[in-house]
């Protein structure tokens, strides 16, 4: 009965779903900050780094005073003391700071690199989430404008189907052009419905980079953008991009906290000298003032706790070791990401020039089959040309523009990728 119950009410809670989901319409620009302000990875990279912040208090914490208060109140035979060893009182105060503790220091230094390297990491998510919107909003803009283009194909060709048709059922047509014709209507309507599922896809996508709810969908909005610019200079591009790249810099920084970690553990052979200091309220019981020849009730301490190690155990140089070897480690990162990020860049502009070639030749292919429609359209209104040869002459115009918004778009897009390698993709897209 209860399973009954609940599959009556699931088409209910499936319409309820969908009935919150939303369109949401963006630009580029605006689709970007929503995602600087919503995406699940830069908000967990922030509480990344506000975790790091607190780790420097944590490291920083020796240094500072602390006071303990307590009781040291029992029954002894013989001496009196405490459980603890300690006179008995009724009242105890201890204070106590570090002064000098080379390892702590070394500690907190390291403990405030880190932070660094989370506000690194920040910039770092910052930068791949906002390609990833760029790259998905660029993807479902070229797709809707495919979409827009494929409709007016699939009118076009299903105008001409009509007049093949009509000339078929006179005779003045074969029939086999009908089929070929409702072949080609038929092709492009299974094309478009493709796209259009792609859309679907890409918005949904989009919404899911930008940290919206499930089932929501970014539209992108129509607009007329300046074109990304990109350096002109080759070498001046790998220089800006070696000295500003995220990923060297967290590198370096991990480097420099590990540096440090050698030298905490290296620094356990000095001397700490600590700050200590206490008061007792002593009162008479146990025979107290009568064990010691005199009694003082009130008890005060102030003074240095120095320790300084005469052996120091092999573990803290074999911890030490270790951290060198993570050391060679990360410095061979970071020449392997130096020596990438110095082809990906030149590949880029390889890559820009190959889409900017094509885009030229999509431009003149849409001019000459552009001019070709109107020589068509001539032909028809002095009556020596079919309805149907203009119409299918259009939708080899519609292709053609899809053609070009794809090379447009392939553009923009090496464009973007040169830019993620440069380290300069968050100042063009803001």
């Amino acid at each position: 009965m209860v399973m009954m119950r609940l599959l009556l009410l699931l088409p209910a809670a499936v319409a309820l779903t969908l009935s919150a989901a939303e369109v949401h319409t963006m630009t580029l620009r605006q689709a970007v900050d929503a995602a600087m302000k919503q995406n699940p990875d830069i908000a967990l990279a922030r509480l990344d780094e506000q975790k790091a912040r607190y780790g420097v208090r944590v490291a920083r914490d020796p240094f500072s005073p602390r006071l303990y208060a307590g009781s040291g109140i029992g029954y002894s035979w013989g001496i009196p003391q405490s459980v603890e060893g300690a006179t008995p009182s009724i009242a105890t105060v201890k204070g106590l700071m570090s002064i000098y503790n080379r390892p702590q220091s070394f500690r907190a230094t390291q403990a405030k690199e880190q932070e660094h390297g989370a506000e690194i990491e920040v910039g770092r998510r910052q930068e791949e989430v906002a390609y990833r919107t760029a790259s998905l909003f660029l993807a479902a803009e070229q797709n809707q404008k495919t979409v827009e283009y494929l409709r007016k194909q699939v009118d076009g060709l299903a105008k001409a189907s009509g007049v093949v048709a009509t000339r078929v059922a006179e005779g003045r047509e074969l029939p086999i052009e009908k089929k070929k014709a409702e072949l080609a209507v038929a092709k492009t309507r299974h094309r478009l419905t493709e796209f259009e599922g792609d859309q679907l896809a890409l918005e949904a996508d989009l919404a899911m980079v930008l940290g919206m709810n499930a089932g929501d969908r970014v539209q992108p909005a129509r607009e007329e953008r300046t074109p990304l610019q990109v350096p002109a200079n080759e070498e001046e591009s790998i220089a800006q991009a070696l000295a500003g790249n995220k990923q060297i810099k967290g590198l370096e920084s991990q480097i420099h906290a590990k540096s440090l970690e050698v030298k905490s553990y290296l620094a356990e052979r000095y001397p700490k000298i600590d700050f200590v200091s206490s008061y007792a309220l002593l009162a008479r019981f146990n025979g107290y003032d009568q064990f010691f020849n005199k009694f003082q009730r009130h008890n005060t301490q102030v003074g240095l706790s120095i320790s300084v190690p005469l052996l120091v155990p092999p573990g803290a140089k074999a911890y030490a070791m270790q951290a060198e070897t993570d050391v060679a480690k990360l410095r061979n990162q970071v020449n392997q990401v130096r020596s990438k990020v110095s082809a990906d860049i030149r590949e880029a502009y390889i890559g820009i020039r190959k889409a900017e070639s094509a885009r030229d030749v999509a431009k003149l292919d849409l001019d000459v089959t552009r001019d070709q429609v109107g020589v068509v359209m001539a032909r028809y209104e002095e009556g020596r040309a079919l309805l149907k040869d203009l119409e299918e002459a259009r939708v080899a115009e519609d292709e053609k523009w899809v053609l070009y918004f794809a090379s447009q778009n392939a553009v923009e897009r090496a464009r973007l990728e040169l830019l993620r390698h440069s380290g300069s993709l968050m100042a063009a897209l803001q």
